[in-house]
């Protein structure tokens, strides 16, 4: 897993205006752009290794086409943008960041989404093009629902385009995310109106199952679409398609990736499994399966409630993959009195981040009840970076 530094990916998204797709409450629904007035953000040096993205005939960000659809869809923000950033890393072992610049998906309508995203049914005013499994059997609905949990909760399509000869950019290949639910939360209304609420556990063969299945489908479909000339250039690029499994609604931390396959034009998908873990540190959870390194977290904890009596509480979010730690995320919040104590409370945890996680990647972040007030970003070898926020 490559890092998603919090002040390096601040300081891209200001100067470039933004180089990764977000997700926003309102959705809007853009047409292709013009590739012959297409323009890409300037190239900013950074370690992180970020795409250039590509640039609308005014100069504007292009959105995607399904913009705003997983605020609603998906369980957390934070599962949400691991996805999205995500994809952006996975991408890159397949569409380097020299040849490769970045576009929201372009290809799936909001329509088409939101029909994939439901279940299949048959029938007149049924939904063949549903990914989710039909309800299942039961006496009434509660059951049903519970019998065949939904599994597909989003999908999240990124465009990677390159250069022509002319200066023109084209279709040079797509990636795909599909988040599965490890928690499907229901509610089911019955004939005199009376709301119940349900809660059923979709198993790791379930979301392998019916993501694999999905993914399938969904190259199929971007392949055999003909509606425009870009969208029949996808049958002729490589097509990504990622599985990421959310946490579960009351989780702190985000999901993680399980598999990934790549479609070669004319080929089906070639799965890779990836062994990528997310962890809160502290919890049961990591006490149980990564005890050296919650006791190494606690060390860094107790420290800075020594320095700071003002201390209300540190939370870690540690990523792992191939069982090795790669990246934590540090929540430091304080009860805020000054400035100067902020600016002596950061440069403090800059020192115990290079005395107790010099190899690997660290961002903190220092917040009090007014907001952001600093953060620190580490990379293995190098001496953090401070900034306190005025």
């Amino acid at each position: 897993m490559k890092r998603l530094g919090i002040l390096a990916m601040a300081s891209v998204l200001m100067l470039s205006g933004c180089l990764f797709g977000s997700e926003d409450e309102e959705g809007t629904e853009d047409g292709n752009e013009n590739e012959e007035e297409m323009a890409v953000v300037p190239q900013v040096p950074s370690s992180e290794n970020y795409y250039q993205s590509i640039l609308g005939e005014d100069g504007s960000y292009v959105t995607g086409a399904t913009r705003g659809v997983g605020v609603n869809r998906m369980g957390s923000r934070l599962d949400l943008d691991r996805l999205e950033l995500g994809l952006t890393d996975l991408a890159k072992d397949e569409f380097s960041t020299e040849d490769y610049v970045f576009r929201e998906g372009q290809l799936i309508s909001r329509d088409e989404l939101n029909s994939w995203l439901g279940r299949y049914s048959e029938g007149e005013e049924g939904n063949p093009l549903g990914l989710n499994p039909p309800l299942g059997d039961g006496d009434s609905e509660m059951e049903q629902e519970e019998n065949s949990p939904l599994v597909l909760s989003h999908l999240l399509e990124h465009n990677y385009l390159v250069e022509g000869e002319n200066g023109s950019y084209h279709l040079g290949g797509i990636v795909v995310g599909l988040s599965l639910n490890s928690e499907y939360d229901f509610r089911v209304t019955d004939d005199e109106g009376r709301i119940d609420f349900g809660n059923a556990t979709v198993s790791e063969e379930l979301r392998e199952q019916v993501g694999t299945e999905a993914a399938e489908q969904v190259v199929e479909r971007l392949r055999t679409s003909d509606e425009d000339e870009e969208e029949a250039a996808a049958a002729e690029v490589p097509i990504m398609v990622a599985l990421f499994t959310e946490e579960s609604g009351n989780a702190v931390g985000a999901g993680s990736f399980s598999m990934v396959g790549v479609a070669e034009p004319g080929d089906e998908l070639s799965w890779q499994e990836l062994n990528q873990e997310s962890y809160v540190f502290p919890s049961s959870e990591a006490n149980e399966n990564r005890r050296p390194d919650v006791e190494q977290f606690e060390r860094f904890q107790s420290d800075i409630q020594n320095f700071f009596p003002d201390y209300d509480g540190v939370v870690g979010r540690a990523s792992y993959e191939n069982d090795q730690l790669q990246e934590i995320t540090v929540d430091v919040t304080i009860r805020f009195q000054g400035k100067a104590e902020v600016v002596a409370l950061t440069q403090y945890i800059a020192g115990l981040v290079q005395d107790h996680y010099d190899h690997i990647y660290m961002d903190v972040n220092i917040t009090s009840v007014s907001g952001h007030e600093a953060v620190v970003v580490s990379e293995p070898g190098e001496e953090p970076m401070i900034h306190v926020f005025n």
